[in-house]
């Protein structure tokens, strides 16, 4: 594509991910009202999204791996579709979706200790700073409907299932990464890992799975797509996009932004109120983003314009 800068190929595309991805939790809560349980939420997940996966592959043919790499693929795909979707549909059965959110957000740190230990990453002080203020934008946020909980049971069982949920993407992250290019094209993983999860979804989520499909309203089918199309294929192709041009402690940066997402969600499609904490804890979100993730060389221009005003 002319005139498109190769630099801003990666950031554009892990923003347009965590936008998918940040609906999730609202989207599966949403389904959940509408009597779909975690196992119908994953079989339609993977029913959907693999019958557009390979409706993908068909019309447009895009780069797949090798033979030799493609066990390799599958497995890849596999664990990074099940060891989210899997914990996060149970938990967030259990747990408002606004404190899924915030879980989620931990995800970053996660991913960037992560790189540090398996990809010899180098975490600067300026990256830590962001994730501290991302981090504490990110509690704001969450927080701000979260008002009288209980620490129930249940409660404490859905914290840590959506805990896993955000610290298996984590390691599939920094695991991938290196895999991901010449060997294995970035976009394949994501359509192969959706189409092969649906078998391990099928014996769980047959049961009153029509019952539940018919009893959708319309902004249950709106959900429904989101999480099909938006947060099982369109979603992990980006983001495979974006880690494949940057570094991985980088892109698990920007999964800050999935409160912000979510919480805009929520409002849309489950008309809760937007509290002016959370606004606020989203301009954190972001700007811990931005501290953590801008080149070097732009906040330099940057500063040398300030001096020659």
């Amino acid at each position: 594509m002319t005139g498109v800068r190769p630099g801003w190929v990666a950031p554009l595309a892990l923003l347009g991910a965590v936008c998918l991805w940040g609906l999730t939790p609202p989207a599966t809560r949403l389904l959940v009202e509408d009597s779909f349980s975690p196992a119908h939420i994953l079989l339609w997940r993977f029913l959907a999204g693999g019958l557009l996966s390979l409706g993908i592959i068909a019309a447009f043919r895009p780069a797949l791996p090798a033979r030799r790499d493609f066990g390799l693929a599958i497995a890849l795909g596999l664990f990074g579709v099940l060891g989210f979707n899997v914990p996060l549909a149970f938990g967030v059965d259990l747990i408002e979706s606004g404190i899924a959110s915030l879980l989620l957000g931990t995800q970053p740190g996660f991913t960037a200790l992560a790189a540090a230990l398996y990809l010899r990453e180098h975490i600067s002080g300026r990256m830590i700073a962001g994730l501290g203020i991302a981090l504490a934008g990110t509690v704001m946020v969450a927080f701000a409907g979260a008002t009288g909980v209980e620490l129930t049971g249940g409660y404490v069982a859905g914290c840590m299932l959506v805990l896993l949920a955000a610290l298996a993407y984590s390691v599939y992250t920094v695991v991938a990464k290196p895999h991901l290019g010449a060997r294995i094209p970035p976009t394949s993983v994501a359509l192969i890992g959706t189409t092969a999860a649906f078998p391990f979804a099928l014996p769980f989520g047959a049961s009153g799975f029509g019952d539940a499909i018919a009893s959708l309203d319309l902004g249950g089918w709106l959900a429904a797509i989101l999480l099909a199309a938006g947060a099982s294929v369109f979603a992990p192709i980006l983001f495979h996009v974006g880690l494949s041009l940057g570094r991985a402690s980088n892109a698990g940066v920007y999964l800050y932004l999935n409160p912000i997402f979510g919480a805009v969600a929520s409002v849309i499609l489950l008309g809760e109120e937007l509290p002016v904490l959370a606004a606020l804890g989203g301009a954190l979100v972001i700007a811990g983003v931005a501290v953590a993730t801008l080149p070097t060389s732009l906040l330099r221009r940057s500063r040398r314009r300030e001096v020659g005003t």
